[in-house]
């Protein structure tokens, strides 16, 4: 799994948070050596302090103590922080410095591409089949923003989407000009508002994982 650390700007890093915290996310909160892990979700952003802090999604208490790193990762296992524990309030809420640096995890193991019109359908049709992959739920445009021989990322633009959920099985027809990249079988690893405050233009990025691999070598010579 590759993993690479980036220094982002504090406001990105206050609205990823910002829309987390709009859609419930959940991150594991855990110590250096995983002693400690607790699935928890966000009660407060403090934008003024520099200040966030989380509360346990269950019954678990929450054993960090005050002045002690604390690392967390989002539910989809491709965004990583940690900063240190400022306030322990009664093991049930936890006070954290806002992190100064985030690490993203590349869950796709091979290269991901950015085709062109020339190949891609543009948009894309983007099939949802819900979790238990029966029939069709909805459909939806989108444009494919990039491509891996494991997956595939879209960006849907809608006022709103009921769908396409983490674990829903979803069919994708990215180009009638390459007949493998039609009627693609996958689920969904992830879903997220792009632009939350704009919202005339909503645009939701949804990343998915195919069920079999993809070979590319086709398109990558054309």
């Amino acid at each position: 799994m590759n993993e690479s650390g980036l220094a982002v700007c504090e406001k990105t890093i206050l609205n990823y948070f910002n829309q987390s915290f709009t859609f419930g996310s959940l991150f594991i909160l855990a110590d250096q050596e995983e002693e400690k892990r607790i699935v928890c979700e966000i009660k407060v952003v403090n934008e003024g302090l520099g200040q966030i802090s989380f509360v346990p999604l269950g019954e678990d208490e929450l054993l960090f103590n005050e002045g002690e790193t604390v690392y967390f990762i989002n539910e989809t296992n491709n965004i990583s922080f940690k900063t240190t524990a400022l306030k322990n309030h009664n093991k049930s809420w936890l006070t954290l410095a806002m992190p100064e640096e985030v690490k993203l995890l590349n869950l796709r193991q091979s290269e991901r591409l950015i085709l062109g019109e020339e190949v891609l359908d543009t948009p894309a049709k983007i099939t949802s089949y819900g979790e238990d992959g029966v029939r069709a739920l909805m459909e939806n445009n989108g444009d494919c923003m990039d491509i891996s021989e494991t997956g595939a990322a879209f960006e849907i633009k809608a006022s709103r989407i009921d769908g396409y959920y983490k674990g829903d099985h979803v069919e994708l027809n990215i180009s009638q000009k390459y007949s493998f990249l039609s009627n693609i079988r996958g689920k969904v690893v992830h879903k997220t508002l792009a632009n939350m405050m704009d919202k005339e233009n909503r645009k939701y990025r949804i990343g998915i994982k195919f069920n079999k691999s993809l070979n590319l070598s086709l398109v990558q010579q054309a």
